[in-house]
């Protein structure tokens, strides 16, 4: 959400909106995960700036 600000793709009131987003999304389809290794923490780091990313391309389509 913050690079999309940087880049001027996003508002920067819209950073926490796109965040909570994404929390609350990756929170609904894993469930309080516990990450204990490094690939775990690496996959759910690309999960969620794939969500972020959709997030604010559905943003800029509205």
């Amino acid at each position: 959400a913050v690079e999309a600000f940087l880049n001027g793709r996003l508002k920067f009131l819209d950073i926490a909106g796109v965040t909570e987003h994404v929390l609350a999304e990756v929170q609904r389809r894993n469930g309080p995960a516990r990450l204990t290794t490094l690939e775990e923490v690496v996959a759910a780091d690309q999960e969620a700036r794939r969500l972020a990313a959709e997030a604010v391309a559905a943003r800029a389509a509205a």
